[in-house]
């Protein structure tokens, strides 16, 4: 493959890793992406491209649905949708 899009930063950690061990250089042989954007991807060598997502507002989000409304019940299940962000880094 050319390039490798991994569901975690997690998992993309460990691919560049293998990738490394193989001999392949990042991005020239072998691009890779991540999800979630946890703090070391920016440290990473060479630092990792990836998608952010906006956690704070999804967790305020989940908060409000939590929440028991005045009326004794629970402010119900919705659909929302959120905006996700591509970090462009290094590994791509």
């Amino acid at each position: 493959p050319t390039a490798v899009v991994c569901t975690s930063d997690v998992i993309a950690m460990v691919v560049m890793k293998a990738a490394s061990e193989l001999g392949l250089q990042i991005p020239r042989d072998i691009a890779i992406t991540g999800f979630d954007d946890i703090d070391q991807a920016a440290f990473l060598h060479p630092s990792l491209t990836t998608v952010r997502q906006p956690l704070k507002t999804m967790a305020e989000d989940l908060t409000d649905l939590l929440v028991v409304n005045p009326r004794g019940g629970r402010t119900g299940a919705r659909e929302k949708r959120y905006e996700a962000e591509l970090v462009i880094r290094d590994s791509t």
